[in-house]
């Protein structure tokens, strides 16, 4: 996704940010958009992307550039964890490290559906795992997958500062 090659007063001449409903929409009438509509289209980690001036960006960074003038450093945040949710008051910046604190549920990959959990077959337990500074940290394995959660949220509380988990 681009960055940089948008200036803030061409964004401000193609779109209007609604923040009660934290939305972007279009100006002016565009191929297939009338003026009002909503911009962006779904991304396949569950942001909205949208196309300016034939570059892609992700919505939520277009609206902080749209608020602020200037481009985050580093990622932006969804404070709730829904990457669909771009009202302000959850945006914000952060580090890539501090914004994985923040995910809220294992891959789709994962059979225990839940972050910081799997099952270990030769071992016949549900292990749990926590990740702080790129180092990983085992948590101990456990008869049941509510008890490795449980060890998981307990570890997160204490080693994530930046997340809303709860």
């Amino acid at each position: 996704m681009a960055t940089s090659t948008l200036t803030h007063a061409r964004l401000l001449e193609v779109v209007r940010f609604i923040p009660e409903q934290g939305v972007l929409v279009w100006r002016k009438a565009r191929k297939k958009c009338r003026p009002g509509s909503v911009i962006g289209t779904p991304h396949k980690n569950g942001a909205t992307q949208a196309t300016i001036d034939g570059k892609r960006y992700l919505v939520h960074r277009l609206i902080w550039f749209y608020v602020h003038g200037t481009w985050p450093p580093f990622d932006i945040d969804h404070r709730l964890g829904t990457a669909a949710g771009n009202k302000l008051d959850n945006l914000r910046e952060a580090t890539r490290s501090e914004n994985m604190q923040n995910l809220r549920c294992a891959t789709r990959r994962s059979k225990s559906r839940v972050l910081g959990v799997w099952w270990s077959p030769d071992r016949r337990k549900w292990c749990a795992q926590i990740t702080v500074n790129k180092q990983r940290h085992d948590l101990g394995r456990y008869k049941t997958r509510k008890e490795a959660k449980a060890a998981y949220l307990k570890a997160k509380a204490a080693l994530h500062p930046f997340s809303t988990v709860t």
